[in-house]
């Protein structure tokens, strides 16, 4: 036995609520045979009468009447459950993975990271640390689906598109009125060390003086604020750390960086890192 189906119901439906034949298969830019049909096949399957044909109308039976009642929800169902498929089908959801530098992430993700969760709830960003080298491995393998470097001239092989640029700050601590300004907390990795050296010989004529050396801008702006030195960090990071306060030497923010997003190709993205992306450039 031929089992009903939900176009059956739908004409069924159409039919008995405008309660004419012609009129639903205008409405429903169909033939008036093809509701006919559709009805005795509903009939049929059901073993009951579901119209009582009249000359110019037809009035529903009482298990007509039952089945309009129930085909209403029964349709009403179909259409919630596809729009909540299509839904589901269309949610951005998953892992997303990303590497850059713990700076980067703390001063600079925020607001971008807010919008995201706003946006797409299921995505869950995870953040991998490291150098410039570090990162580019990380995105070349694999193994994060981009990363925010600073450029230091070792990009090869991966796209790559300039999202912000500034410039160093040494800065001191607040608390202190006698601290050494001629020893610096400083990074070996570019822009750094090399720079300080650089500049500072062309201005002083003379070798810099070294207190610390720490891979990380924001042990040397808390080393900075506990007076152990003068740091040399990146605006962002000077900017926005409590406890100390920025030296004005001028020779200082001739030392420039420049923030690059890296990836293999956009083509090779998930959407949840093209809409992280989007949404990143907007904020920077």
């Amino acid at each position: 036995m031929l089992e009903p189906n939900i176009y059956h119901l739908k004409y069924f439906k159409t039919a008995a609520e405008l309660q004419s034949i012609a009129a639903a298969a205008k409405k429903l830019g169909i033939s008036q045979p093809a509701i006919s049909q559709a009805i005795r096949k509903l009939e049929e399957a059901l073993d009951c009468d579901l119209l009582i044909h009249t000359r110019n109308r037809f009035k529903l039976t009482e298990e007509g009447k039952i089945l309009l009642e129930k085909s209403t929800t029964l349709l009403e169902q179909v259409d919630n459950l596809r729009a909540d498929l299509r839904g589901k089908k269309s949610e951005i959801s998953g892992p997303l993975r990303i590497a850059t530098s713990p700076e980067v992430a703390h001063y600079l993700f925020p607001s971008t990271l807010k919008e995201l969760q706003k946006e797409l709830p299921k995505v869950r960003p995870s953040f991998e640390f490291g150098s410039t080298q570090e990162i580019l491995n990380l995105v070349k393998s694999g193994e994060a689906e981009f990363g925010l470097v600073i450029d230091d001239g070792r990009m090869t092989g991966l796209e790559k598109k300039l999202l912000r640029k500034g410039h160093f700050h040494c800065i001191r601590s607040s608390r202190e009125t006698a601290t050494d300004a001629t020893r610096f907390l400083v990074t070996r990795e570019s822009p750094g060390l090399f720079e300080l050296e650089k500049i500072f010989k062309e201005q002083y004529k003379k070798n810099v003086e070294i207190a610390v050396e720490v891979e990380s801008w924001e042990v040397i702006a808390h080393y900075a604020s506990l007076g152990l030195g003068t740091g040399l960090v990146p605006d962002f990071v000077a900017e926005n750390h409590l406890g100390v306060k920025v030296s004005k030497t001028l020779w200082a923010s001739k030392i420039e960086y420049r923030i690059y997003l890296v990836h293999k190709g956009m083509h090779q993205l998930s959407k949840a890192a093209q809409n992280f992306i989007r949404i990143l450039q907007q904020n920077f």
